[in-house]
């Protein structure tokens, strides 16, 4: 008798160190499920640092071309301002050597 109680004893520590064996392990499988969830938390977030850096990359593209246009927005004012400059030029050449060419054939010319 007494060595079956024994043997009872002895069974139900063994099932109580399983037990505790399967409870560590469950603990442990919670740790990888959090430390996993952790994992895709970091991927996600590191997704959203790469999608900032590509907007923020956009961004700078788009303040560039915004700059390049207002250079030429420039230039062409400048252009204008020039070309516009020269027909004035050109039209006070035409008009002084009409005075020169008209004193030299010796005719009077009157402003009205």
């Amino acid at each position: 008798m007494f060595f079956v109680a024994s043997c009872c004893f002895l069974l139900l520590l063994v099932a109580s160190c399983c037990f505790l064996l399967l409870l560590v392990a469950s603990c442990c499988f919670l740790l990888l499920l959090v430390a996993s969830c952790c994992f895709l938390l970091l991927l996600v977030a590191s997704c959203c640092f790469l999608l900032l850096l590509v907007a923020s990359c956009c961004f700078l593209l788009l303040l560039v071309a915004s700059c390049c246009f207002l250079l030429l927005l420039v230039a062409s004012v400048a252009f204008c301002f020039f070309q516009s400059l020269s027909v004035v030029f050109c039209f006070c050449l035409v008009h002084f050597s009409f005075i020169v060419k008209m004193k030299q054939h010796g005719k009077q010319i009157t402003v009205k």
